[in-house]
């Protein structure tokens, strides 16, 4: 079992080494049952930062430390796209709330929020 605090020890979660055979299955995990955007996570093992791929073998105590958009903007983009257009509005709004730039446009011309729009999701 991981368990997952924040840096203050508040503990966020318990999840499994079955859910989370790696720091990005983790994460993807922790934006399940938080809705905290992938992207935005940092997790740290005894002040020591975890690189996505690095495999979670067994039980542990993680730090997760939340980052701002300013330093993962273009991840943070992607990923407020991919909520909106998917009806996550509980990411999306996290994101939001992070300052994500909305008014990137895609390949054809359309932001997120448009995206957003025209799947009926309100933000």
């Amino acid at each position: 079992m991981l368990r997952i605090s924040r840096m203050s020890g508040d503990e966020l979660a318990a999840v499994s080494l079955e859910e989370a055979r790696n720091v990005l299955a983790l994460k993807q995990a922790l934006c399940r049952l938080h809705h905290f955007p992938v992207c935005l996570q940092h997790v740290l093992q005894n002040g020591t930062t975890l690189d996505d791929a690095t495999k979670l073998v067994e039980p542990m105590d993680l730090q997760l430390v939340m980052l701002s958009t300013a330093t993962q903007q273009d991840q943070a983009e992607n990923e407020f796209r991919k909520a909106c257009k998917d009806g996550c509005v509980q990411v999306a709004e996290f994101l939001l709330e992070a300052d994500v730039h909305t008014d990137i446009r895609d390949i054809d011309g359309s932001t997120a929020l448009m995206a957003a729009a025209e799947a009926n999701i309100n933000l």
